[in-house]
């Protein structure tokens, strides 16, 4: 019909266009073709109204989006509708399911007709899940065709309509990505139990260098199923029995083989969540193995391929982010004093500034580019060249926490803000400090920001007002109050606050003014009215970092509350919320708008970006690794040490003459904040994590938590026992509950005790058990009474009091002094007044931890400028200052006899000394990710 004269006309329709057409085209006008595309969503809906599915609407408009408005598809799936869910389209999705049988026997009879080749592309465009260039493609293949081979294959495929070419490269028709989806589930199910592996080798399952959400749905619907599957039909141990059999094969023909397969199968042990002690990884190709996040310590990787494979990085709980004005770079300040420097276009750390010794508060790079400011709890701030990496100029403030630092337009300041009254400006050339304005008289500068044209600058105080300075004339010129409760900001106040941060930020055009409080309200103002003109109400706790999009349309913030939150300026509507693991401490957009950074407390600095419609999709996640010992404790009838690690396990340490024996490790928290040993020593309750806010008590003679003590709303930060034993207190929230544990199967509330407004760092009973006493960063220190828990005492005045200890044989209280480094001694025998027996003076921070010893003779103290102190009481005198760890020291406890106690730091080390010398005895190290791997 083509190449003979005839008047006919002839129409034809084919899913697959005949082969040779194109050249038959190309030769004359006779003959011409049109690629139909898919319907769209009006024409869709109309086919389905027709084949008797009842419009629904929105419904309709998914179902068609779901099947690419494939016609025929989209008929098969209304018989489907009609005939079993009598034309009810929302039962039929609420079952997701995209492939039953009649589209599934017309994809399987396009895939028996595939080449291998074919076959491969196919697959891996399934498991890409975007579009695709070729070259990428062939890349992939394990064992790549000729160039010509390949495009032969894309051309036959597209051809037959399976794949269709897109904005970039090749991708897959939504029902075609499904069905190739279950295939390879099936498919690679089937080789793990037969122990036949093929697709195995050829095809890798997950993609570590694909965008994150890409990512994680390779995980989600390709290697989940698959774990599903052969649990179900192996169970867990019999699984993991055939894996290490599969991994056993592979190694005894991984050398003269290339193969995906030992990836995939590391992938799926990751998804199974099983303890990789038990498999041996060495002398394997593990290509595509994401080892991010996963705890591989002591685990046999001796000479293995690890091609493509991404690692978890050593950068701890990140605090700050900044992002360089070309938007190349970006800078991530950590809770160690390490600065990173990334480069955004393929994630790869570029450079390590350090000199900080406490954690980076915050990072602002230069206009220009060329330097990097950054400020610390170490009580310095420091300029950085970008070029070479090195320090310029190191200054140090009067305060002992510098909260935040940024630059002026003009490049030429720099304006920072602690936990003092004043706000400092300093030559950005030279460091030197120009002057020192006082915001508020009883306020501590959270948070400093430059207008984007003005030499104007705006501070967030905790007394609850934003200050603006003219840097000009250094005179203070507006002030806006931000913390005032209004009737709609208490409807979102939680029940419990959590800190009093402030944060502050202007628009790019400098028209606006935001500022977020404790509460979690967000205001913005006219920056020269001072009017208000959007409050934004929707977090649940203090609202940590404040950033406007580049166009000034989108306000991105940041909370305690574990989310960060996209709103519409112009309407103040929150338009995304994305949950993270932990506090988020910083958010920042790119110079373009179209990248989103986001870090936090969970050690993993998130990428976003954000497309067209605002629409944000994760596209990395640069995992750190933070495993610290936070807290420690004796028992006080065996030579046993328990400590708790930041990865939720509790190690038991047998302490000896000369040696230390790991002899046990319970496994239940998401992290340990908490420890402490009944008096008798037959139990050990344990707290802390920030997503378990339970207690939990562990019969120490078989190890088995024999109790799981429920009621407190954040985490539980201090444990207590009364020396009879009896009562078990905890608090982390603003309560402190009293639990009846005589009975320790059937633990009861004894009492709440509530009167503090912040979080309740420390607990601390008296020698007999008849007071407790309570301290928190209200500022406060509560005395209660045990029998009652009626309040006693409010000790105020005396700065952040977020430390607390009774001498154990009198009414001796010792607490912080405040940001001076002091630790104050107070007699509070009478109820109603405290009297000053002494100042401890020696520390150059504020301390963190104290401990008395048994008899009450000696006191040990830590601090945040790495120094752990002995003191005598009585006379009020320093002993000795050790200096071994090289970071916050985060706790410090005496063992049941004085002779010694323990120290321990954020850098995962913890040292037991010999209290009479002040010599280390023993040093524990928590795990590491690749340590002995």
């Amino acid at each position: 019909m083509a190449t003979v004269d005839h008047q006919s006309c002839l129409l034809l329709t084919s899913r697959e266009r005949p082969r040779n057409y194109a050249l038959l085209e190309r030769d004359g006008h006779t003959i011409q073709s049109l690629y139909l595309r898919g319907l769209d969503h009006d024409a869709g809906r109309e086919l389905l109204v027709q084949r008797g599915v009842r419009n629904e609407g929105s419904d309709a408009t998914l179902l068609v989006e779901r099947y690419s408005g494939n016609p025929l598809a989209l008929k098969l799936v209304a018989d489907t509708v009609d005939e079993l869910f009598g034309g009810d389209l929302s039962t039929f999705l609420a079952n997701d399911t995209l492939i039953f049988d009649d589209i599934r026997a017309v994809l399987d009879q396009h895939f028996a007709r595939l080449t291998e080749v074919e076959q491969q592309i196919l697959f891996w465009l399934a498991v890409e899940r975007e579009s695709t260039l070729p070259q990428d493609l062939h890349q992939k293949l394990l064992q790549p065709p000729t160039q010509r081979s390949f495009l032969e294959a894309l051309r036959n495929l597209q051809r037959r309509s399976l794949i269709e070419r897109q904005t970039v490269g090749f991708g897959l028709q939504n029902v075609v990505i499904e069905y190739l989806t279950e295939r390879l589930v099936q498919e690679v199910c089937h080789e793990i139990v037969t122990s036949n592996l093929s697709r195995l080798h050829q095809q890798a399952l997950l993609q570590t260098e694909a965008k994150e959400y890409v990512r994680q749905s390779q995980a989600r619907l390709i290697l989940q199923p698959v774990a599903d599957q052969l649990l179900a039909g192996m169970g867990l141990e019999g699984l993991k029995t055939n894996l290490k059999q599969q991994l056993e094969s592979l190694r005894m023909e991984t050398p003269s083989k290339k193969s995906y397969a030992g990836g995939n199968l590391f992938n799926l042990l990751t998804q199974l969540k099983v303890d990789f002690t038990e498999f041996d990884f060495s002398h394997l190709s593990l290509w595509q193995a994401h080892l991010q996040g996963v705890l591989l310590s002591n685990v046999n990787f001796a000479w293995a391929d690890l091609t493509g494979s991404t690692f978890t990085q050593m950068f701890g709980q990140v605090c700050s982010t900044a992002i360089s004005p070309d938007g190349q770079l970006l800078s991530s300040g950590a809770e160690s004093g390490d600065i990173t420097i990334w480069r955004l276009r393929d994630y790869q750390p570029l450079m390590s500034l350090s000199g900080h010794t406490n954690s980076v508060s915050e990072l602002a790079f230069s206009p220009d580019g060329s330097r990097l400011a950054s400020s610390s709890n170490d009580s310095t701030i420091r300029l950085w060249d970008m070029e070479f990496g090195q320090s310029i100029w190191v200054a140090k403030s009067d305060q002992q926490l510098v909260f935040s630092v940024a630059y002026s337009p003009d490049g030429r300041l720099l304006v920072s803000g602690g936990n003092d009254p004043f706000v400092y400006v300093w030559d950005s050339d030279s460091g030197e400090l120009i002057c020192r304005l006082e915001a508020h008289p009883d306020g501590v500068t959270r948070e400093v920001a430059f207008h984007p044209s003005r030499p104007l600058f705006a501070a967030a105080n905790l007394s609850g007002d934003i200050f603006f300075w003219d840097v000009t004339s250094l005179h203070r010129i507006k002030i806006a109050t931000v913390s005032k409760e209004t009737e709609i900001a208490r409807q979102v106040i939680p029940a419990i606050n959590q800190e009093s941060y402030i944060s502050v930020t202007f628009s790019h055009d400098g028209v606006l003014v935001a500022g977020g409080d404790n509460h979690g309200v967000i205001r913005i103002w006219q920056a020269t009215t001072r009017a208000q003109v959007q409050m934004l109400t929707g977090h649940q706790a203090s609202v940590r970092s404040l950033k406007f999009s580049p166009d000034d349309e989108t306000l991105a913030s940041s909370s305690f509350d574990q989310t960060v939150r996209l709103w519409d300026v112009k309407s103040g509507r929150c338009k995304a919320i994305f949950p993270h693991n932990g506090v988020v401490w910083s958010v920042t957009f790119s110079p373009s708008g179209k990248t989103l950074v986001s870090s936090g407390e969970d050690s993993i600095i998130r990428v976003w970006t954000v497309a067209a419609q605002r629409r944000v999709e994760l596209v990395k996640m640069l995992h750190g690794y933070r495993c610290f010992i936070p807290v420690a404790a004796f028992s006080p009838s065996a030579p046993v040490l328990a400590l708790g690690n930041s990865l939720g396990s509790i190690c038991l340490w047998e302490i000896g003459q000369a040696q230390f024996t790991l002899i046990d490790m319970l496994l239940k928290h998401d992290r340990v904040d908490a420890l402490a040993f009944s008096p008798d020593g037959r139990f050990l309750a344990s707290a802390g994590g920030i997503q378990d806010h339970t207690i939990r008590l562990w019969d120490l003679s078989s190890k088995h938590c024999i109790a799981v003590l429920a009621g407190h709303m954040e985490r539980v930060r201090s444990l207590a026992f009364t020396p009879d034993g009896t009562v078990l207190a905890s608090a982390g929230d603003a309560m402190i509950r009293l639990w009846d544990i005589q009975n320790p199967h059937a633990c009861r509330i004894h009492s709440v005790l509530q009167g503090h407004q912040h979080m309740i760092f420390n607990l601390s009973f008296n020698g007999d058990g008849t007071k407790i006493a309570s301290s928190s960063p209200d500022g406060t220190i509560r005395i209660w009474e045990t029998a009652t828990g009626c309040q006693l005492q409010c000790l105020t005045g005396r700065g952040g009091n977020e430390i607390v200890a009774f001498s154990p044989g009198a009414d001796l209280l010792a607490c912080s002094a405040g940001t001076d480094g002091s630790i104050r001694l107070l007699d509070v025998l009478e109820p109603q007044s405290e009297k000053q027996i002494k100042t401890l003076r020696g520390h150059a921070h504020e301390p963190v931890s104290i401990s008395f010893s048994p008899n009450g003779q000696r006191l040990v103290s830590s601090s945040s400028d790495h120094s752990v102190c002995l003191w005598d009481v009585e006379e009020g005198t320093l002993l000795y200052k050790l200096d071994a760890h090289k970071a916050y020291v985060y706790f410090v406890t005496f063992s049941p006899t004085g002779r010694h106690f323990i120290s321990s730091s954020i850098d995962g080390i913890a040292h037991l000394w010999d209290a009479a010398s002040g010599q280390s005895i023993h040093t524990f190290r928590a795990p590491r990710p690749y340590d002995g791997m």
